[in-house]
């Protein structure tokens, strides 16, 4: 059995209605989104820390416990 609420009824189409507005692309509605909140004029925080970048070749060094330990070392 299904219950219905007119809240999430209304979650629902207006999430449907802002899809279709920015045709169903992830990247154009968070793109919108920011420049919403650009434009709203509060203060924008972040919580993202940029380290250091992800090398995701894999290490030529030599391991003593054998070739095939060195060739799958992932560096992260």
């Amino acid at each position: 059995m299904k219950i219905t609420s007119p809240i999430i009824e209304e979650i629902h189409a207006f999430r449907a209605q802002y899809a279709r507005q920015y045709g169903y692309d992830l990247k154009v509605i968070c793109d919108a989104a920011r420049q919403n909140q650009r434009q709203s004029g509060h203060e924008i925080v972040s919580y993202f820390v940029p380290g250091p970048p992800v090398d995701s070749t894999l290490s030529t060094k030599t391991d003593p416990s054998g070739p095939l330990a060195a060739a799958t070392d992932i560096r992260r």
